[in-house]
C-alpha cells in the first residue's frame, strides 16, 4: 500500500511539473484532496522517492521544474490557509505538517539541482575561460618561436652573404691576372647565381615560417627572382658564345 501511495505522490509530482494550477482556481482544491487522501493514516513520503522523481522530472524535456516549484508552493499555501481557517482540528493540522515536509523536502532538491546546473555552468565557463587563455599562450609562443627563428635566419642570411662576398671577391681579385675575361666572367656569374639563389632559400624559408599563407617567393608573380635567374643564364650563355667565338679565331689564325 505504502509503494502504491509512493507511486501516486510521484504521479502528482510530474502531473504539477506540466499543468499550471494558478491557471484554474479549481485545481488547487482538487490537488490538495488527492494528496489528502495519500497522506491519510501514517503515511510519511520517502525523501528518496521525491528526489527520484524530481530528477527524472529535471532529465525530461516534457517537465518544468520551475513550474512544479510553483505549483508546490502554491499548494502549500493553500493548506496553511486552511490550517489558519480551522486551528483546532487535529487532521487538518496533521495534513498541513505533511504538506509543508512534501513543500521542504521538494524545494530542496529543486534548490540543489539549480545550484548544482548554476555550478556546473560557472565550472564550464570557468574551463573555457582557461582554455582561451592557454590558446593565447600557446599562440603567443609559437609567434615568439617563429620571431626566433626569424631573427636567426635574417643573421644568416647576412653572414652567409658578406662571407660568400669576401670569398667571391677574394677569389676574382687573386685570379684576374691569370685567367682570360671569359673565364672569370663565367666564374663570377656562377658564384653570385649561387649567392643570389642561397640568399633566396634562406629568405624563402623565412617567409613560410612567418606568413605560411603569404605567396610564394619563387612564383614569377611574387618576385623578380625568376627574371633575375633568367638575366644571370643568359649572361652565362653570352659569355660562353664569346668565349667559343674568341678560341675559334685563336684556332683559325683569326687572332
Amino acid at each position: 500500500m505504502k509503494n502504491d501511495a509512493q507511486k501516486l505522490l510521484q504521479d502528482i509530482l510530474f502531473e504539477l511539473s506540466k499543468k499550471n494550477l494558478s491557471e484554474d482556481p479549481k485545481a488547487p482544491e482538487e490537488y490538495l484532496q488527492r494528496l489528502q487522501k495519500i497522506y491519510a493514516g501514517d503515511f510519511r513520503h520517502a525523501y528518496s522517492s521525491i528526489f527520484g522523481a524530481i530528477t527524472r522530472i529535471d532529465n525530461s524535456s516534457r517537465y518544468d521544474l520551475d513550474l512544479l516549484a510553483e505549483n508546490i508552493n502554491l499548494l502549500h499555501e493553500y493548506a496553511k490557509e486552511k490550517q489558519n481557517g480551522a486551528p483546532e482540528d487535529e487532521a487538518t493540522l496533521q495534513f498541513y505538517q505533511k504538506i509543508r515536509k512534501l513543500y521542504d523536502h521538494t524545494n530542496l532538491d529543486i534548490s540543489r539541482i539549480n545550484y548544482t546546473k548554476e555550478l556546473a555552468q560557472r565550472i564550464e565557463h570557468e574551463n573555457q575561460t582557461m582554455t582561451e587563455r592557454l590558446q593565447k599562450l600557446q599562440d603567443k609562443s609559437e609567434q615568439s618561436q617563429k620571431d626566433y627563428i626569424t631573427i636567426l635566419g635574417i643573421f644568416s642570411s647576412i653572414v652567409v652573404t658578406f662571407v660568400a662576398g669576401l670569398v667571391f671577391s677574394g677569389s676574382v681579385l687573386n685570379n684576374i691576372d691569370k685567367v682570360s675575361v671569359y673565364r672569370l666572367t663565367f666564374v663570377m656569374l656562377m658564384i653570385a647565381f649561387f649567392i643570389f639563389n642561397l640568399v633566396a632559400l634562406l629568405l624563402h624559408f623565412i617567409q613560410k615560417i612567418r606568413r605560411p599563407e603569404a605567396a610564394d617567393v619563387f612564383s614569377k608573380q611574387a618576385s623578380p627572382i625568376g627574371d633575375i635567374n633568367t638575366a644571370i643564364l643568359l649572361l652565362l650563355l653570352i659569355d660562353i658564345i664569346w668565349w667559343g667565338i674568341h678560341w675559334f679565331c685563336i684556332l683559325h689564325g683569326y687572332v
